[in-house]
């Protein structure tokens, strides 16, 4: 089931924000004839910034439960976390980075595939129903931690 990110009100500033300032500088470089390379440096940076960074995360941010696992997507980054490596699952409003566009999230803790422990901050549209879905997939999954599900021969 695809559940897409909640998006707060302040992310969407920070992304209109981010446009406009790409716009204000390609402006000022064009009409105003700047020849600096520094100034065209920035206006290549500030476009690619917005078309492999900003769009792709607004546009390309969901949570799928699949049979395998939780597959998490924010614009360019991919995560899978299976179900049965997943030791904790609770709300937070934690402002650290994460793949989430909202600070309604839901906190995942797991096993990575080193054998350290995983954080993944997310924040589906409807919490609720996505948190008794991952628990109910979770429970239902064999737990494995990946230092003992290796085979020995």
């Amino acid at each position: 089931m695809k559940f897409k990110s909640k998006v707060d009100w302040w992310m969407w500033g920070i992304f209109w924000a981010f446009t406009a300032s790409t716009i204000f500088v390609s402006y000022a470089a064009v009409f105003e004839k700047v020849n600096a390379v520094a100034a065209w440096v920035c206006v290549v940076a500030l476009w690619l910034g917005e078309l492999l960074l900003m769009i792709p995360t607004f546009a390309v941010t969901y949570y799928l439960l699949r049979e395998e696992g939780l597959f998490v997507r924010c614009g360019l980054f991919r995560q899978c976390i299976r179900y049965g490596r997943i030791l904790s699952v609770k709300e937070t409003k934690s402002p650290l980075a994460s793949l989430a566009l909202s600070l309604d999230r839901i906190e995942i803790k797991y096993w990575t595939e080193r054998g350290t422990m995983g954080e993944a901050m997310i924040s589906p549209r409807h919490k609720d129903e996505f948190m008794r879905l991952l628990n109910e997939l979770r429970m239902a999954s064999v737990p494995e931690h990946p230092r003992h599900s290796h085979k020995r021969g």
